[in-house]
């Protein structure tokens, strides 16, 4: 929790998840307590739900600058569905709510526009590298060594049980909110790659 001092009072700014709800998740059942207990103590609040951050895409957009395939662990199938935000704008906007003072006591989503699906995302890379990119869908092993955890950590556990969840159900968001205390459209999906993959 970040603390945030004025006019003698203390506002908590509470980073939590989209959908914080879905209690089968580790991390939700968590947060959804945690916003439980921050409503109920009378304490002046902001709690952000963010969706899934681009910047998790990182090793995907790393894959593919070096001539590989979508390298990721969101998609096992193209009925799957992904809403994602930049975390820049999730930092603009989070200040922005800080500053002004207008969003206390609230809970606001943040998404970018669309929903994604595996094949929609190869459409976009293919598109903005000029040729043909494939989805490589990274087993639990080769995840957990890559992000230094174990099968039998809470930890990875815990990215485990997510991306079960995401690639059965989906994870979607609206791009309503963030639109509205951006005072812009959000950066979408394909912005982001597209300077991603330049970079």
């Amino acid at each position: 929790m970040k603390l945030q001092k004025k006019r003698g009072n203390i506002t908590f700014i509470y980073h939590s998840v989209m959908h914080s709800l879905l209690s089968d998740m580790p991390h939700h059942k968590r947060k959804q307590a945690v916003e439980k207990t921050l409503v109920d103590s009378g304490v002046p609040y902001i709690i952000i739900q963010p969706t899934v951050f681009m910047q998790m895409l990182t090793p995907a957009v790393k894959s593919i600058k070096n001539g590989g395939p979508f390298v990721q662990k969101f998609y096992t199938s193209n009925q799957t569905r992904m809403s994602y935000v930049d975390m820049k704008d999730y930092a603009e906007a989070a200040a922005e709510m800080i500053a002004s003072g207008k969003y206390t006591y609230g809970t606001y989503e943040f998404s970018s526009e669309g929903a994604y699906s595996r094949t929609d995302m190869e459409n976009i890379l293919s598109d903005l590298t000029g040729r043909k990119i494939t989805s490589a869908f990274i087993s639990d092993d080769d995840f957990l060594k890559a992000s230094h955890n174990t099968a039998d950590s809470y930890q990875g556990q815990t990215l485990l049980t997510m991306f079960r969840h995401y690639n059965a159900n989906s994870f979607c968001g609206n791009a309503f909110t963030l639109t509205q205390i951006l005072g812009r459209k959000p950066t979408t999906i394909r912005e982001y790659l597209k300077n991603a993959l330049q970079g």
